[in-house]
Order: structure tokens, then sequence, then C-alpha cells
């Protein structure tokens, strides 16, 4: 009987691991997606003469830019 306790007791932590797990999984990535957003938009605000200190050309910006915020 104490066997069947413990592992009742060991699996509700297990559980409470999953889903600190899964939040912290959650939030990394919309913080992920937040700097995808802002950092494309940014990029989308250069000046083309900026471009050639990247060491991008319009096409590599242009693709990037059509990516959506989820997308790495």
């Amino acid at each position: 009987m104490v066997n069947v306790m413990k592992a009742n007791k060991h699996d509700k932590y297990g559980m409470f691991e999953c889903n600190q797990n899964w939040l912290q999984y959650i939030f990394s990535k919309l913080v992920i997606w937040k700097r995808n957003y802002r950092t494309r938009r940014q990029l989308a605000e250069l000046p083309e003469y900026l471009f050639d200190d990247l060491g991008l050309d319009r096409t590599k910006i242009e693709k990037e830019l059509r990516k959506p915020f989820w997308q790495d």
C-alpha cells in the first residue's frame, strides 16, 4: 500500500514538472516570436545604403521579410 501511495505522489509531481516544462516552452516560443517580429520590422525600415554594411543584398532581405514571425 505504501508503494502505491509513493507512485501516485511521484506521478503527481511528474505531472507538475510536465506542465511547468510546457509553460516554459510556450513562454520561450513567445519570446522568440516577438524578437522575430521586432527584428524583421526593424530590417524593413533600414535604408538601402546600410545593406552592404550588413553583408546582405536586397533579395536576401526580401526573403527574410517574407517569413512569418513564427519561422526562424
